[in-house]
């Protein structure tokens, strides 16, 4: 039963839709139909056969898109002449593209080459901007140096003549400087050899009298062999080396102009063709700008070059002038460095020849007041002193010290030599005592031995000189301090 009446149900349906063109139009009377002719949709009557199906044309869509564009880039091509772009000038002789690869190309080609351009052009654009404030800056500094330049030429001769005067003047001083710096210096170092030889005629002499078993004991008590006064260094100039830094450069980041090609922009045809409006407002603007920068750049240009000339050709007559006086400067200032120094030098070595002679005077009064007349009391009582008195005997006893030592046995009086030898020990401890007893007394007598050491102390110095150890003298303390006043009042 289910199963009838799905045939049923079938049969039903398939002939309710058999009518395929033939369907009752919507808007027409009853029993009417319509159909599909190449002039749209027909009225006909519902029994009328069904005519031929009607099919349109295509359309190619490739060949209109290609023909668009080809339209497009041309128009494109034309408004760019204007420019002057370089390597596209065949892009205007070609054949029109038969492809849209071909179109591709070619649109590639000239955006590659105008957007260069457009870069080329903006840098100059922006070139000429950073020129005009230079020379709009620079004008008026080659102005005021042409101003300088021909003022600086009309006083050069003068100041040349006023320089080389000068350096003659100051060399001479440092000649004077130089030599007084040097004779005390000089006469310190001939001082402090003879502060030697009295030490060591206060010590030697003793020690060669001296039996065997002391003098090592002797030797290690007095420090060593001998004595040596260390000088203060003399101040050597230092020079100094002006440090030269390079000359900046005046341009900026835009100093060279762009020599590597941009690439093609990604995209369609479309999106190439309009990237061009953006490079065009570009190089409608510098179009616009550069002429005219160009026209003012060339006023200042005609301005500037001739001064600058006129600058050189002033300077090189400057010169003349200029390198000589330059060379008088550098002598003044050397010289006045050397000035300083020598005077430096002077205070240094004044000083150090005044403490050397007061040291020596001071070792002349023990070896005169201690050694020499105990010495010759032992050697007389052993019958050894062969005449001899004062520094001859020391000389002799230091000479040919065998000469003086008993053959036999040891030396008469041998306590008075051992007193004497502590004392000699016990100068180091108390020489500023000594140094006071040695002041008092070369202020009170003159000894032929101390003359010669004042006249030593004056050995080339004139007035300046001695001016300048009266002054060292004060800043000497103590009794070596006296001494050296003392020395001052017996100079000349």
């Amino acid at each position: 039963m289910l199963k009838k009446m799905l045939i049923n149900w079938c049969i039903f349906f398939l002939l309710s839709s058999t009518s395929i063109l033939k369907s009752q139009a919507q808007g027409v009377p009853v029993g009417g139909c319509k159909i599909w002719t190449s002039e749209g949709w027909v009225e006909v009557p519902c029994d009328t056969p069904q005519p031929p199906v009607y099919n349109p044309p295509s359309i190619d869509d490739e060949a209109m898109r290609l023909n668009d564009l080809t339209s497009h880039f041309n128009a494109l091509l034309g408004q760019l002449s204007v420019y002057e772009i370089p390597n596209i000038g065949d892009l205007y002789s070609a054949a029109t593209p038969s492809t849209i690869d071909d179109l591709r190309q070619r649109v590639d080609h000239l955006y590659i080459e105008t957007a260069f351009y457009k870069e080329r052009r903006y840098w100059k654009y922006e070139k000429n901007t950073e020129d005009l404030i230079y020379v709009r800056n620079i004008l008026p500094e080659l102005r005021s140096k042409n101003i300088t330049l021909k003022d600086n030429l009309n006083t050069a001769p003068e100041r040349l003549k006023k320089a080389e005067v000068q350096r003659d003047q100051i060399l001479e001083k440092v000649y004077i400087e130089e030599h007084i710096a040097y004779y005390l210096w000089n006469n310190a170092e001939i001082m402090e050899y003879e502060m030697v030889q009295a030490k060591a005629d206060v010590k030697w002499t003793i020690y060669e009298l001296l039996p065997n078993d002391r003098k090592v004991a002797f030797i290690e008590a007095i420090g060593g062999c001998c004595f040596k006064f260390k000088q203060e260094l003399p101040v050597i100039p230092i020079k100094v080396v002006a440090q030269i830094l390079p000359t900046p450069i005046r341009a900026t980041a835009s100093n060279f102009e762009p020599y590597l090609k941009p690439r093609s922009i990604e995209g369609s045809i479309e999106v190439k063709l309009k990237a061009f409006d953006d490079l065009r407002t570009v190089l409608n603007f510098v179009s616009d700008k550069i002429p005219s920068q160009e026209k003012s750049l060339a006023v200042f240009v005609k301005e500037i070059v001739p001064l600058r000339k006129n600058n050189e050709s002033l300077l090189e007559r400057l010169q003349t002038y200029e390198s000589p006086l330059e060379k008088a400067q550098e002598l003044i200032s050397d010289a006045e460095q050397r000035i300083l120094t020598a005077q430096v030098n002077q205070e240094v070595s004044a000083k150090n020849l005044l403490i050397l002679a007061a040291g020596t005077f001071t070792w002349n009064q023990i070896k005169n007041d201690i050694v020499i007349p105990e010495i010759e009391k032992i050697l007389k009582k052993n019958g050894l002193l062969y005449g001899l008195k004062g520094m001859a005997m020391i000389d002799q006893i230091r000479k040919n010290p065998q000469k003086f030592i008993p053959k036999v046995g040891p030396l008469k009086d041998i306590e008075r030599l051992i007193e004497t030898e502590k004392k000699v020990l016990s100068i180091e401890e108390n020489f500023e005592s000594y140094s006071l007893a040695a002041a008092n007394a070369n202020a009170q007598i003159g000894t032929k031995e101390s003359d010669k050491l004042v006249e030593q102390v004056f050995l080339s110095l004139g007035k300046q000189a001695t001016d300048i150890m009266r002054t060292a003298s004060g800043s000497i303390e103590g009794p070596l301090g006296q001494i050296a006043r003392v020395i001052m009042e017996r100079g000349p």
